[in-house]
C-alpha cells in the first residue's frame, strides 16, 4: 500500500532549525521524503555547516535503482516550493539539478551519482559508500568516517587537483612505523579500484634458500634464553652478510615486485634496498661504492622516510641506541641526493594525517601516469 503523502510542513518538521532558508526547507523536505520512501542515499561531504550554510552545491550518492524514484521526489518538491528546474545528465549517470525560485535568488544545485566518477573512471563505487553509511545527528545519511575521509581525499586529488585548507584540517600528523604505514596506506585504497598491494622487503622474510638455511642454523645453534641486544654505533658486521641480504632482496624484487608493477599495480614496499646505507661496514660509506650501488638499484616512483626525535624512536622500539638511531636517520636522509621523489614524513604526531598525506602523493603520481581510459 502506498503511504499517504506528507505535507511540506510535515517534512520540514523532521529537520528542526532548517526552516530559516529556502535551501534548508528544500533539503530538509528532500531528506525526509527520501527516508519516507526508502531512497538509499548518502551525502558525500561539506555538511558540517548545515543548515546555516549549504555551499554552492549538495553532493549525494544514490543507489542506481532509486534514481527514478529520487527524480520523482525532486520534481514533486520543486512544484511544492514553486521552483523551476533544469536537469543535466552525463553518460556516467551523474545527474545535476538546477532549482531556481524568484529572480535574483541563487539556484539550488543538487548533484546525484550512483558512483563517484572522474572522466569515466569510477574511483569510488557507490555500493561501498552506501554500505558504510550512518545516520547523522540531524537525520540525513553520510558515509562512515573512513569512507568519507577517502572520498574527500580522492575528490581533492583526482577532481580538484589540490587539497584545500578546509579538507586538510579534516583529513588531518601518532607514531607510525614502516610496517604500520604500509598496511594503513593499502587499507586506504582498498575501497577504490586502484590496485594497491604491500610487499615486505626486509631481511627477516628471506626467499633465497641459503638465507633461509642461515637463519635456521642460527636458531638451532643459539642456546639459553634469547637476550635482546640493543644495537649501537660501535658494532661492525661482515660484508658477506650484506651481499647475502642484497642477493635475497633482488630475488624477492624480481619474484614479488616486478610482476605487480607489470600488471599496473601500485606496490607499497615495507623497506627497500636502501637499508644497505645503514649497514655498519666502512666500505659501504665509500663514495664510489655508493654511486655504483645506487645506479644499480631500481629507483622507486616515490620514497617516504619516516623521521622523528631519535630519543622517541629509541624509547618506543628499544632496538637501537639513540646514537645509532640518529646515525641511521642521517643515512636515510642522504637518499634525497639519489631519489627524485623523496619525502620526509613525521613518525610522530597524528597518524591519520601522515597516511592521508602519503595517499594524496601516491594518488597524484598514479593519476599523472594513467588516464581513465587506460585504467
Amino acid at each position: 500500500m502506498t503511504p499517504p503523502r506528507m505535507s511540506t510542513a510535515a517534512r520540514t518538521d523532521a529537520f528542526p532549525g532548517w526552516d530559516s532558508s529556502l535551501a534548508g526547507r528544500f533539503f530538509g523536505a528532500l531528506f525526509a521524503a527520501y527516508y519516507e520512501e526508502s531512497v538509499r542515499y548518502a551525502v558525500l561531504r561539506n555538511y558540517e555547516r548545515w543548515p546555516e550554510h549549504f555551499g554552492k552545491d549538495v553532493d549525494l550518492v544514490v543507489d542506481p535503482n532509486d534514481l527514478a524514484l529520487s527524480h520523482g521526489i525532486i520534481r514533486r518538491l520543486a512544484a511544492d516550493f514553486g521552483l523551476s528546474f533544469t536537469v543535466r545528465r552525463k553518460r556516467s549517470s551523474h545527474v545535476t539539478y538546477y532549482l531556481v525560485g524568484t529572480p535574483g535568488e541563487d539556484a539550488l544545485i543538487l548533484d546525484l551519482r550512483p558512483d563517484v566518477v572522474h572522466h569515466g573512471l569510477v574511483y569510488l563505487p557507490g555500493t561501498l559508500v552506501l554500505a558504510s553509511r550512518r545516520r547523522h545527528a540531524d537525520g540525513f545519511y553520510v558515509p562512515s568516517p573512513a569512507l568519507e575521509s577517502l572520498a574527500i581525499l580522492l575528490h581533492a586529488v583526482i577532481d580538484a587537483g589540490t587539497v584545500r585548507p578546509s579538507y586538510q584540517a579534516r583529513l588531518g600528523p601518532d607514531g607510525s612505523g614502516k610496517t604500520t604505514s604500509a598496511e594503513l596506506l593499502c587499507k586506504r585504497f582498498a575501497e577504490t579500484r586502484i590496485p594497491v598491494s604491500a610487499v615486505y622487503l626486509g631481511a627477516q622474510a628471506p626467499l633465497l634458500p641459503t638465507r633461509r638455511l642461515s637463519q635456521q642454523l642460527r636458531k638451532r645453534l643459539s642456546t639459553g634464553p634469547k637476550v635482546k641486544v640493543v644495537k649501537d654505533v660501535t658494532r661492525r658486521q661482515r660484508l658477506r652478510g650484506l651481499v647475502h641480504i642484497m642477493a635475497d632482496k633482488w630475488l624477492r624484487y624480481i619474484v614479488y615486485v616486478r610482476p605487480r608493477l607489470a600488471r599496473g599495480e601500485v606496490v607499497v614496499l615495507d623497506r627497500y634496498f636502501y637499508d644497505l646505507r645503514t649497514f655498519p661496514h666502512p666500505l659501504v660509506q665509500r663514495p664510489w661504492l655508493e654511486t655504483l650501488v645506487m645506479r644499480l638499484i631500481p629507483e622507486p616512483a616515490l620514497a617516504f622516510c619516516l623521521v622523528a626525535d631519535p630519543a622517541l624512536i629509541t624509547a618506543r622500539k628499544n632496538e637501537l641506541t639513540v646514537a645509532e638511531t640518529e646515525r641511521q636517520i642521517a643515512c636515510y636522509r642522504g637518499l634525497s641526493r639519489w631519489v627524485r621523489n623523496f619525502r620526509e614524513m613525521p613518525a610522530d604526531g597524528d597518524r591519520t594525517a601522515v597516511i592521508d598525506r602519503m595517499a594524496e602523493l601516491v594518488l597524484a603520481l598514479y593519476t599523472s601516469h594513467r588516464s581513465p581510459e587506460r585504467v
